[in-house]
Parts: C-alpha cells; structure tokens; sequence
C-alpha cells in the first residue's frame, strides 16, 4: 500500500541529490593531498613550481635571491601528490616548506631566522591576530602569508632597503621599511573608506557603495555570539522599517514579521523569504540561525520589484554559511540553559476568592439553593476568616512554574581549496516549554559543496534537511476550554476540614452547574502533536561565456512533510458528554516546490569612467500540496490513542484537498554608474500567474532608482566632513497574488442531502462566486534616502522617507444576497503607508584594549486605508470583524481613513453607583433609576455595581432618558499600530572579553486584553477572578447582608474601584477599560563572553575557544497589566491583531555556552 507520507518523496526525488552531493564531497576533502601529473626536462625549480601551481589550488612563495630555484632539473610524475614532489625536489637543499590555510605554500630555509629575514605578527585594529594576510617584499616576487595567529617570517636580503607590504581584504595596505634581523609588528586598520561591504539583492549581488535602493542588513558576525532559538528572532529590534512581534510565548510560537507595515488588507503581509537564492514557503522556521552568514531585508520598490507578484510587502534574503579556503576544521557551538515566567497574572487569594462567591451565592437573583450549597462547601459566613491562613493551590505556577531545560548543539565540517570548498553541518535544539506537557524540538542537517571546475565554469550544491516536533496542548482557545484560564478559574481551596492538595489529583469541578477540567489534567489529556519535516535541496551553475559575459542557472526542489495529530481523552467532560468518548484526529499535509531560473548577466567598465551591468533572465515556480483530515470519536479507552483509528466507534467524515499552483517570470536589470559617482538601476518583471483568469494572468513590475554619491564630488572632499555622503530615490511597481487558488471559477464542496428512506446521500455545493476579473494586486512605492558618514567612518547614518500605496486589494466585497452569496472576491480598495527610519551606527571608543560601538534604529509607520468596496449600495465606509474570544462580540472595526487594527467598543465609564438609582424594589429585585442617567437598550435590571458606558450617541427614551445602543455609542477605542519601534545594541571588548546589550522598544500601540474582559465575571458559580476584583462593588456588607439601603451601599462602596462580580452570563461588550498601553522597553539580551587567549588555545590544539552566557528577556518596563505587552494571540484574523487573550506566557531564559574551533 502506497505510504501518504515523506519517505516516498525522499526516495523518489531526493536521495539521488543527496548520492551526488556524497559523491562530490572528497573532492573538497581531499584537496589537501592534491595528485599532479608533470614532466619537466632539464627545467629550473622555478618552472616546476609553476606547473604545480597550473595543476592545483597551491600558491608558492619564495625567496628570489635563493639560487636554488633557479637549478635545472628533470622531473617525471604521474598522479603523484604535491607532497611526495616537494619533499623529492627540496632533499639535500637545507630548504623546508610550510602549507599555509589558504593554500599557500612558504619555502624557507631551515634557519629563517638569521640576519636576512624579518618576522612578527599581524593584527587587526583590536588587537586580534589575523591569518591569511599576504606579506611581500616591494618590487618581488618574494612573499608570505601569516598563520592562524598572525606570525609571519621572510627573507629580505636580495633588496636594499626592503619595504613589506601587508594586504588583506577589507583592511587598508600597510607598508613598513624594514631591515635584515629585525621583528615587525603590523596592526591593520579596516578600510572604512572603500565601504567593499556586499549586499545581496534580487539574482545578483552589489557593492554597497553601489546601491541605489533601501536595504537593511545584518551580518553573521553580529548574530554570532547571541545565540537565538529562531532565525526571526535574530532580527527583532534591529533592522529599520522591520517589526517583529513574537506573538506569544510556547515553543512554537508564530513570529509575525512586517516590513514598513504591509499593504493588504485581508491578504498575507508577511514578506518574501528568498534562502540562498530560492523563495522559501517556511519563513524562516527551516533555517537553523547557527548557520547565518547574512540577513538582508529589501524594502522599497527599486528593491522588491524585481521578485515582482511576491515583492510588495518586502523581501528578506538570508545567505547561509559555506565552505571556505584552509584546513578541514572542525567547529561546535552549543549551550545548554532553562526559562521560567519572570510574572504571573496576581488572581484572588483563597480568602478573597471565599467572600466573592459567598456574595455571588446570596444575591437575590441567585438560584434557591445557592446559599444553601454555599455553606455546605465552605463552611456559614461568620467561619470563612479561617481561609485568610489558607495559601491554596498557585494554578498558574502549578501549570507554569517549571524551569524548562533548553540545549542546543551544531557542529560543523569545513574546508576547502581555492578550486573547491564544503561544508557539513548538523544542528539539534531542545526546548522544554514552561507549561506542563509541552515541548519542542529542531534538527538540522547540511551539505554545501562548491567547485571551481575551472576557470570558466562554477558549481554550487547545497542540500538541507530539518525536522521540527511541537508537542503541547493549545494554550488559547475558547472561553472554557483555554489553558491560561483554566489555570485562573479554577478553585484554589477545598472545603474548611480538607487538604488542599488533594485539589491537584482532583479531575474536574462540577460545583458550578458545569465542568471545569482541572489544569494539570487537561494539560495532559490534549494530546497535539505538530511535525514539519522539510528536505531542500538547490543546484546552481555559472558559466563565464566571455570575460564579461556569464550565464547561470539554478534549480531547487523542496519537499514538506507536515502532520498535526490530536487526542482528548475521557477524563475531559466535554469530550464526554459532546463526543460520547475519547476522539482524535490526524492532519497530513504534503508539499513539494521546484524552482527553475536562468539568466544572463552582462558586466563591464570602459574609457574607466562608465560603469555598465544588464541582467535578463526568466524564472519557473511550481508548488503542489495534498491535505487530508481524518478522524474518529468514541474509543474503547484512551490507551490506544491514534495508532488505530478504526477502533473509534464513529467515524469522522474524512476531507482532502489538492491544490496546485504555478508561476512563470521573465526578468530584467540595467545598471549604470558615471564616474562611481552617479548611479542609476532599471528593473522590470512581468509574472504569469496560475491564480488568475487568462485574460489576467499577467502582471508587470517596473522599478527605477538613482543615486548620488555625493562623497565623490571635490567641493565635498575639500570640506573634509564626510567619509561618506550619498543620496538615493526610488519609484516602482511590485505585486501581491496571495489569495487562493481557482477564485477566478466557482469552486464547490461535498455535502450531504436527504435521500429516499431517510438515508443521506453525498453531494456537491458551491461554496464561492466566480470572480472572472480577479487581478494583482499593486503597491506603487516611492523612496527617498541618505546614506552619510563622519569622523572617517566611525559615525554612519542611514535615512529613508517612503511613500507606499496598494491598489486594488483582493478584499470579500459584499454583494446583493439576491445572487444567493453575500461577498465576493474583488479588486477594491486601496490603503497608503508612509513613514521614515533612522539607522545610527557608532564606533565610540576604538583601542587596542577596549572598543564600544553602538547601533541604533528607529522607524515610524503610519497606515491608513484610503478606500473599500464601491458597488450599487454605495461607497462601503466600513465593517465590523470579530477577533475570536467571544464568538458574538465584534471588536474591530476597518474604516476608511483609519488603519488596519483598530479596536472598537464602548467608552467604560466606571460604574453605577448609588448615587445614580431613586430606589430599591424587594418583591421585583430591581432598583429604579434616576432620570437623566444613561443606561443599555434593553437591559431592564440594572444593579448599582454593574458596569456602566460613556452616552456618546444622542439616543433618548420617550421619557427623554440616555439610551446606549450598538450603534450610536460604540467607537475606536485603540489602535493597535505603535508610534514608532526601535532598538539599541551596544557592545564592548576588553582584552578577551566581549559584552553585549541589546534593547529594543515600541512606543504607542494598543492591546485588547480580553483576559480581563473573561476573567472578571463568569457564567457559572464558583470560579476565580482577576486579582483587579478585590477592590470590586459589594452589595453584601461585613455581616453578610445584602444591602438595599442607598446611603448605607453608598458607604459601604466609598473606596470601590471597579464594579461588582456577577455570575451567569458571558462576556457581552469590548470596551476601553480593557484596552491597554501595551508601549516598552525591554531589556532583550545581555551577553558575556570570553575568548581564550591563541596561546592557551594553541595548546589545547584548538583554533579558537570562546565561553560565554547569555540572558533574555530581562526586564521590561511598561504598563501593561498582562504578561506581555508584545501579544497577539489570536491570529487567524489579519484584521484583529494585538488581542491579548489566554497567551502562553513569555518567559525569562538563561544559557551557558561555547564556541569552539579545532
């Protein structure tokens, strides 16, 4: 029987990259014992050297003065290795040799040092040695290169008065005069001037100096030593223009990443993630963040269009590490640490929780034997004192309160030649989650390999593996079945004569006219089990057809295996009473994509003042999915969970799902620089979308930017100010088709139907309108930016302004109920962003002994949708939409001329108190109000205490009364986008040691808590509160009387803050209490490390060890009342973000590790 699984794709496309991949491996490998064939007739030593140069990767360097290289010899060898023909060619010469990391080859004499050579060492401008820089005497051939710790030797005595010159890339060249005898010691200093750094952009790469876009990068020398769980993480707070919210706190928590605040309203505005030159359907969660040589996150339009359909909302670029030049070495990184909640939501004390649901049970309207139930649990009135010495059960720390373990392991292989280099890597990361029966693991595997086959043509190969594995129960949920508010409501205490940690082994609460499941319990009887598992594999080859002429090609494939089990056993009472049983069920899903692109690219400087590069190219994406969803309830008993699903008793009705899309490109750049001073880039790409109706498949994307470099002009030289002063702008077109698939058609879906007999027959429904004129849609994006320099580099500044507007969004417009729907996929609409960043980058104090640099960014995003649906009803000005706690409350609203996130209630006015009611009827239970006071349509029992709205809508009864409705009296009451987000890294080295501090802030933006809104009332008796409730509205007084007085409730209240619980209704309203400043400043990381000095390590046999610890999540300064500001735990709605409701806490973590080379 044919598997739905992952082996079949493994096996059928995968293994046979993976057999090529092992074949071509040796040959990085083994570069170091190279075989060369030569043959060499009465020819000096020099000219053998030079043929073994022509047949290998190796560089000699020599003295030229040393008359031995220029002695006749014969040579004959035949697959011989570069070893045995040195050792053959050096005998009886009292020379020797020395391979250096990159493949170079020093010959000296034994005694090199004597009066005719010169040695020392080389550092960088901290004072850290570097190896590989190249030492050569002015005007020879004679040269070196220095070692891992940075030593050189050489002999200077055929010169008169040498001179060493020292070159290494990204440094300035140092020249030293030098004698015979001596030692030398270099420290060189990094070419801030040259700005070589290079950025990647769309099928290419640019110095950026170049660049005439916005791009923000960030290096993996920055991200290594902050270990992180996620590639996502490693850019929260320190990318301009970039937010990242990690939306709560389990082990497999969504991270949202937006880029300048997205354009669509409805659709997907995550950003494009392109992983080594190929788009990647996973974010970021396929990459192991250990293995980042680059992040870079494109932004405006001269940026993006050229990915075009997929461009609009962004473009991140990760580039992962390879193979370098040198020795085979080995390196490991690991740490192991643990996480544990720093806060917890302050709840009723046992105490406190006793007297609420004493009042709850003697009010009037309470069921008849309420009070009598009351005191056979806890005891009469005038004995409750004895809970104030009663601690209770902490549920919260009970669920939440572990110290959950985290390790994390990668190790690597790497080499290589000049010709050929390889990389094998494997990762392992665990994580305990701080709630109960929850974890996480990651696994990693890579192969990178790289050959120069020659002078004309390249190859590159990578393939990679990971395997995810979340298990956990959902934290969210609905109102009675979440996590976090299990741990809330349920009891704390037992009655007065009981233990209460017999409530721990206790399965569920009846007490309340319904079932609440013991947290433990049911955090162990929601079995949910997520896999990912995730094989890519990509190919490229590059072929130099003339000098500046290359034509590249590059394919990759990726296979996904993702499965979603779940089970609930017997001891939950809904799965009991709703199920008639244990049930589960089991999510496959897999996914394969293939990736085609070829282009040209064109390349070349003339009369050395035109710089000119054209690129054309046309790209294939295909993706493929399969779903199924099966299940069944009733098992005998819980043993037997998923393994056999025919043991359920009923079987769920199974579905399934094919989908299939395909996307075809042609592509294009022109690049012109005058001068390297003006610079000018032309993109443009058409896409051909399967999405689409024919008529409308094709979408075009044209881009243009310009640059300035304004460094370059005299006058601004003269002014000696600037190391660099540049001014960019942009204008382009770029695309967003990430809707579903077959929109453009009427789709249908099964569904039964009676039939004869009384028996149901399967048939076939519509489930969508056609909509035949579906199109792309367009963000028209303008940038404009600076780029400026001071005190030769050691103060960079980045600005940008950008203007983006989204036209024609794929929104569900409404139409006419008479077509038997009630909305439609169309084209309508637009929304605008615009704002400016700010990008700081400070080399503060630059000694041998201490460095300081600082960076820091800051952005400010304003969205604002500018139009919706137009039909024959008219111009839509806006809808309401429900963010998911409560299935009847509508709390967001999306409105022309506000943004997307935009919460919406009522404004909470306090409460009513006596002052506001005439009277109190004992034989109807209702107090009369007085005239003139406002009170909710339709609520005929309103009871001094209860909560009370602001009258905003000029409603009145016929008595001339405020009347609160739905739809005069609800407004915006928060929006959920910040003011402005930032982050501040400082880092600091002193000798060996290394510490980091890094901040990062959002100032502004709202967050709907809805935990206060659930956790501060209930529908059945017998639950916790919030800890806000203990400075509630009482009508019981002291003596446990329900109080009907007016001046005596008036004094019993004077010091109330908040209105009365209630029991036996849900949640009805969102309102402003509950909308909450969710503005910070957190304390992210904090980071200690030390490097064991190249002697120590030297000993040890090592190339470099670095210890190290790190903290997270800190400290946070806010005030927000819930966990965390940085919330948004339900997230199916893209229209409802910043919802604060039964998150999974986040958690302060610590990890020890170390870094080693051998």
């Amino acid at each position: 029987m044919k598997k739905f699984g992952h082996s079949a794709i493994l096996s059928r496309h995968l293994m046979p990259l993976a057999g090529l991949l092992l074949l071509l491996l040796p040959l990085g490998a083994g570069a170091q014992d190279a075989k060369v064939s030569l043959s060499v007739r009465n020819g000096t030593v020099k000219e053998v050297l030079k043929k073994i140069e022509s047949a290998s990767s190796y560089r000699f360097f020599y003295s030229d003065d040393l008359s031995f290289f220029n002695t006749r010899v014969s040579a004959e060898y035949a697959d011989a290795s570069v070893k045995t023909i040195l050792e053959k060619l050096l005998k009886g010469s009292n020379l020797t040799y020395k391979v250096m990391e990159n493949d170079a080859i020093v010959i000296t004499p034994f005694n090199v040092k004597d009066a005719s050579s010169v040695s020392g060492t080389v550092t960088d401008e901290a004072g850290k040695p570097l190896a590989g820089v190249t030492v050569v005497v002015k005007g020879t051939q004679s040269g070196t290169t220095t070692d891992a710790g940075g030593h050189y030797s050489i002999r200077v005595s055929s010169v008169k008065s040498p001179v060493l010159v020292f070159s290494f890339i990204g440094c300035i060249p140092v020249e030293k005069q030098v004698a015979g005898g001596t030692s030398v010691n270099v420290s060189m200093q990094g070419d801030v001037q040259k700005m070589e750094d290079v950025v990647v952009i769309g099928y290419g790469t640019v110095k950026k100096k170049d660049l005439t876009g916005s791009v923000s990068s960030i290096s993996g020398k920055e991200l290594v030593k902050v270990p992180v769980a996620t590639a996502a993480e490693a850019i929260a707070g320190r990318l301009a223009g970039v937010q990242v919210t990690t939306t709560e706190g389990n082990p497999d928590a969504d991270i949202q990443i937006r880029v300048r605040g997205g354009g669509s309203i409805s659709q997907d505005n995550s950003p494009l993630y392109i992983v080594d030159g190929f788009p990647s359907d996973d974010g970021l969660t396929s990459v192991n963040p250990a293995d980042i040589e680059s992040i870079d996150v494109l932004k405006d339009a001269s940026s993006t269009a050229i990915y075009g359909a997929r461009g609009a909302n962004g473009v991140i670029v990760i580039t992962t590490k390879k193979g370098s030049v040198g020795k085979s070495k080995v390196s490991y990184d690991g740490y192991v640490g643990f996480k544990k909640l720093n806060r917890f939501l302050d709840v009723l004390s046992p105490y406190e929780y006793v007297m609420a649901q004493y009042e709850i049970a003697n009010m009037p309207d309470a069921a008849a034997s309420a009070a009598e139930n009351f005191t056979k649990r806890y005891g009469p009135f005038e004995e409750l004192g004895i809970y104030k010495n009663r601690s209770g059960v902490d549920w919260q720390r009970e669920v939440f309160g572990r110290n959950a373990l985290t390790h994390n392991h990668n190790i690597s292989i790497s080499g290589g030649t000049q010709n050929s280099k390889y990389m094998v890597k494997y990762g392992h990361y665990s994580e305990e989650g701080v709630m109960i029966a929850s974890s996480a693991k990651r696994d990693y595997i890579k192969i990178s390999f790289d050959q120069k086959v020659s002078d004309r043509l390249r190859l590159s190969v990578n393939g990679n593996y990971t395997s995810r594995e979340v298990l956990g129960s959902s934290v969210s949920g609905s109102l009675d079945n979440a996590m976090l508010g299990n741990t809330i409501s349920y009891r704390p205490v037992l009655g007065p004569n009981d233990n209460d940690d017999a409530l721990i082994s206790e399965t569920e609460d009846d007490s309340g006219g319904d079932f609440l499941t013991n947290p433990i319990v049911r955090a162990e009887a929601q079995y949910k089990k997520k896999t990912y598992r995730t094989a890519f594999f990509n190919g490229s080859l590059e072929y130099k057809i003339l000098k500046d002429l290359t034509f590249s090609v590059t394919g990759g494939m990726s296979a996904g295996n993702n499965r979603v089990e779940e089970f609930f056993d017997e001891r939950l009472h809904d799965v009991r009473v709703e199920k008639g049983g244990p049930y589960g069920t089991i999510e496959p899903t897999e996914t394969m994509k293939l990736t085609e692109s070829a282009y040209l690219t064109y390349a070349t400087t003339f009369n050395k003042i035109h710089s000119f590069s054209m690129m054309v190219g046309q790209e294939i994406v295909t993706y493929k999915s399969k779903y199924l969803l099966a299940g069944a309830m009733q098992f005998p008993n819980s043993d037997i969970g998923l393994a056999d699903l025919g043991q359920g008793a009923i079987a769920s009705k199974p579905s399934s799902k094919i989908n299939e899309e395909r996307l075809s490109s042609f592509f294009g750049r022109v690049m012109y620089g005058f001068r390297d001073k003006y610079l000018f880039t032309a993109n443009l790409r058409a896409d051909g979308s399967s999405k689409f109706a024919k008529e409308n498949h094709w979408g075009y994307f044209p881009s243009v930017s310009a640059a300035w470099r304004i460094m370059e002009e005299p006058w601004v030289k003269r002014l000696n100010v600037f190391s660099n002063l540049k001014l960019r702008a942009s204008y382009g077109l770029s695309g967003n088709n990430r809707i579903g698939n077959n929109l453009f058609a009427s789709t249908f879906s099964t569904t039964g139907y009676a039939a004869d007999a009384g028996s149901v027959s399967t048939g076939v429904q519509p489930t969508t309108i056609a909509s035949p004129s579906l199109k792309w849609e367009t963000t028209k994006a303008f940038d404009i930016g600076a780029d400026l320099g001071f005190l030769g580099g050691k103060i960079n500044v980045v600005f940008d302004y950008y203007y983006n507007k989204t036209e024609d969004l794929l929104l569900k417009a409404r139409i006419p109920g008479t077509s038997g729907y009630t909305t439609q996929y169309k084209n309508v609409g637009s929304t605008r962003n615009k704002g400016y960043e700010i990008t700081i980058n400070s080399m503060n104090i630059n000694h041998k002994k201490f460095q300081w640099t600082t960076d820091f960014n800051i952005s400010f995003n304003r969205g604002k949708i500018l139009g919706l649906n137009r039909d024959e009803l008219g111009a839509q000005q806006s809808y309401l939409e429900n963010s998911g706690w409560a299935k009847t409350i509508y709390d967001y609203i999306v409105q022309v001329g506000q943004p997307v996130g935009m919460i919406y209630g009522y404004i909470t006015d306090g409460f009513y108190t006596a002052a506001d009611f005439e009277s109190y009827d004992a034989s109807t239970n209702t107090w009369k109000l007085k005239d003139g006071v406002p009170y909710i349509k339709g609520d005929t029992k309103i009871t001094p205490g209860d909560i009370k709205f602001k009258w905003i809508g000029g409603q009145k009864d016929e008595r001339g009364n405020p009347v609160i409705t739905p739809d005069n009296d609800r407004t915006i009451i928060g929006n959920t986008n910040p003011k402005f987000i930032g982050g501040l890294n400082n880092t600091f080295s002193f000798h060996n040691f290394d510490l980091g501090i890094f901040l990062n802030f959002s100032y502004g933006n709202k967050v709907l808590n809805a935990n206060k809104l659930a956790y501060t009332n209930t529908y059945s008796s017998y639950r916790n509160f919030l800890g806000v409730m203990r400075d509630r509205f009482r009508l019981i007084n002291d003596e446990g009387v329900f109080v009907t007085d007016l001046n005596e409730l008036a004094e019993l209240n004077k010091d109330a803050k908040i209105w009365r619980v209630k029991s036996g209704e849900l949640p009805r309203f969102a309102h402003s209490w509950a909308v909450e400043d969710a503005s910070f400043l957190r304390i992210n990381n904090i980071t200690l490390g030390y490097t064991v000095p190249q002697k120590i390590a030297k000993k040890c046999r090592l190339q470099n060890l670095r210890i190290y610890a790190t903290a997270y999540n800190i400290y946070t300064w806010t005030n927000y009342s819930g966990f965390d500001p940085e919330v948004s735990s339900l997230r199916s709605n893209p229209l409802t973000p910043g919802v604060d409701y039964s998150a999974y806490p986040k958690s302060f973590s610590m990890i020890f590790g170390i870094n080693i080379t051998f």
